[in-house]
């Protein structure tokens, strides 16, 4: 009874269809779906942006408004206390906002529509939440690579590398807001030097009204930086990365160093020439914590064996007057190109593995991987936890017709003979079908049996 991975032989060829019959004691067929590499351990890339400028400006745009504030107060200027209310009402927001950004792991916290162009959540359950002892052992990190090269170099030694975030737009907001910090100071220092009691009251008005303006547009710089931030940390709840955050080519130069210090036994997910499709392979995890926004992002690195990942299919079979079926627990098996070693997987195993453009399942491998003996059954793997991974059962026999990966080809299997009709565009022909095997329908051909039709797709090109 043949149960290792050996497929169907050819028999009979037509130009409309080909017809290939399964050995008789074949009881499993192996349908072939695509390439598969199996992730055997991540890379952690820590990108952080420096908030210092951010925290600074918020500290000082509160003492400044306060000090608008006073002169009103002091000089009885009563039509300007709406542009103050409006200027700590603004503060307050950014402050509440704030507080959003600092507790991503403490609660669920919903966002006003039109802060971060929608209605956002930053929470806990939503996405992977960078762990605070992580967090912190980062933040020692980044201070500690500034004064010490060696410690960068143990970082890579344990799969870790840093790097300081280029968000160049919130770098020339910082610059502009910082431009006007200059002017507010030199203003006060110019006040300052000012005798109070020859002051006039319009200079006055004009100091206040100037002051507020100024006020205004840190606010929105201020307002505008926290909207990026937090818009980054909700699009990564939703498995994006800003490309302002992590460039294409940012992260190409990052591989490029990953790559040199892997052994050969590593490999990363894609080419560097397509470093787009890696963006979504990437696990990341963000939080504020002091002066950094913290965003762990996590490589996947892959064993550099391939493997051949196969549907099992068990076929009916005739034993004296009854028919037997090899029922296995698992539905998928993956063999690797030499086929003295395999893993098995389930219908949920594959649901949590990712398909790259070159026809490659990149899975985490959470199963053992078994040895094989030449022409092994899979029936005899010996599974760690004692279970039988085959199970052979009593059936009766019905026709089955089975959709296979390749295109316009089917499995199937008759008791013990189908009669069809195969109608293409050069004619009709009637066939026989014996016990089981398989056929591949040509272009625009139609099978017909009794009660079914099966249709063959075409493939359409233009060149």
């Amino acid at each position: 009874m043949l149960l290792s991975p050996v497929h169907a032989q050819s028999t009979n060829n037509h130009q409309s269809y080909n017809l290939t019959s399964l050995d008789e004691n074949q009881a499993i067929y192996f349908d072939r779906l695509s390439n598969l590499q199996y992730i055997k351990d991540e890379w952690r890339l820590v990108v952080y942006y420096n908030m210092t400028t951010y925290w600074k400006g918020l500290s000082d745009i509160k003492s400044y408004v306060n000090h608008i504030k006073t002169m009103c107060i002091t000089h009885s200027s009563k039509q300007y206390q709406s542009i103050i209310v409006q200027l700590e009402q603004e503060i307050s927001e950014i402050e509440h906002y704030d507080m959003l950004l600092k507790n991503t792991n403490e609660a669920p916290m919903r966002l006003r529509r039109g802060l971060v162009n929608g209605v956002g959540y930053i929470a806990n359950s939503l996405f992977g939440v960078l762990d605070e002892r992580f967090a912190e052992k980062y933040k020692s990190d980044i201070e500690q690579i500034s004064h010490n090269e060696k410690h960068l170099q143990n970082l890579i030694k344990n799969q870790t590398s840093i790097m300081e975030s280029e968000f160049n737009i919130l770098r020339r907001n910082e610059n502009v807001m910082n431009k006007q910090f200059s002017f507010i100071n030199q203003r006060l220092q110019d006040l300052a030097r000012e005798v109070y009691e020859v002051r006039l009251v319009n200079q006055d008005n004009n100091y206040i009204t100037s002051s507020s303006l100024a006020a205004s547009i840190i606010l929105s710089n201020l307002r505008w930086i926290q909207q990026t931030l937090i818009g980054t940390v909700t699009d990564i709840s939703h498995g994006r990365i800003d490309s302002h955050l992590l460039s294409p080519e940012q992260l190409s130069y990052q591989l490029s160093i990953i790559s040199s210090q892997l052994n050969g036994k590593l490999t990363i997910p894609v080419d560097i020439k397509n470093i787009k499709d890696l963006y979504r392979l990437l696990k990341v995890s963000p939080r504020v914590i002091s002066n950094y926004l913290i965003i762990e992002i996590k490589i996947p690195l892959l064993s550099n064996e391939m493997f051949e990942l196969n549907k099992i299919i068990s076929i009916s079979q005739k034993q004296g007057q009854h028919y037997y079926q090899f029922l296995t627990s698992v539905s998928f098996i993956a063999y690797n190109l030499h086929k003295d070693t395999a893993f098995l997987l389930s219908e949920e195993d594959l649901k949590s593995c990712t398909h790259i453009p070159s026809d490659i399942l990149l899975c985490s491998l959470n199963m053992p991987i078994y040895d094989l003996k030449m022409k092994q059954s899979i029936c005899d793997i010996k599974i760690i936890n004692h279970a039988h991974l085959c199970k052979s059962v009593k059936s009766s026999c019905e026709e089955r017709w089975i959709k296979l990966h390749r295109p316009n080809t089917w499995l199937y299997t008759c008791c013990p003979e189908c009669q069809v009709r195969i109608i293409c565009a050069n004619g009709v022909t009637m066939t026989h079908l014996i016990n089981n095997g398989i056929i591949t329908l040509g272009q625009g051909c139609t099978l017909k049996g009794d009660t079914f039709s099966i249709y063959a797709h075409n493939n359409f090109s233009v060149i």
